[in-house]
This record gives C-alpha cells, sequence and structure tokens, in this order.
C-alpha cells in the first residue's frame, strides 16, 4: 500500500485487517516517522518480496515498511531512518 493520505497512523490497523502486506507512507505526512514505523511494523501484517519463493519464505514475518518522499524534500531526511525501513520511494511528481 503507497498510502497519499495526511495522517497515515489512524490507516495502518485498518490495512492490517484488510490484508495489506507493505506500507509506504510520506515522510512529510506524519510527526513522528519512527513511532509509525514501529506500529506498522507490530500490526503483524505479513510481508511481501519480488519473487514467489521469497513471498513464501516471509509469509510469517512483519509488514514491509516504505518511507516516500516529495521531489522537493532533499533525500538525506530518509537517512535517520534508513535502518528501519525496507524502501524509499522519491516521488517524481508533487
Amino acid at each position: 500500500m503507497h498510502m497519499m493520505v495526511s495522517k497515515p497512523e489512524q490507516w495502518v490497523k485498518p490495512m492490517a485487517v484488510a490484508g495489506a502486506n507493505q506500507y509506504t507512507f510520506h515522510l512529510e505526512a506524519t510527526e513522528n516517522p519512527g513511532a509509525l514505523i514501529k506500529d506498522i511494523r507490530e500490526n503483524g501484517m505479513k510481508s511481501c518480496s519480488v519473487t514467489q519463493a521469497e513471498v513464501q519464505w516471509h509469509s510469517q514475518g512483519p509488514l514491509q515498511v516504505g518511507l516516500a518522499i516529495k521531489p522537493g524534500t532533499s533525500v538525506e531526511y530518509l537517512a535517520p531512518w534508513a535502518n528501519q525501513i525496507d524502501m524509499a520511494l522519491v516521488m517524481t511528481v508533487e
């Protein structure tokens, strides 16, 4: 899930219940990225990977966390969270 919402915190549990396997939120949309990353991981959603074998192997693992930034946001803002996320997404449009 790529969550282009203003309050990504409020959607973690509903997305977990719906069966989401990956949750990407925008750095600019939250005041506490660390707490949100922790919440995503603790919600016990299945992780996904590129190959079917990896999907099966990781099926009991935590949700994968992605962090997105707008084109005008420096990639340096991703650095504090780099060891806590599975994917970084740099948007090409606002």
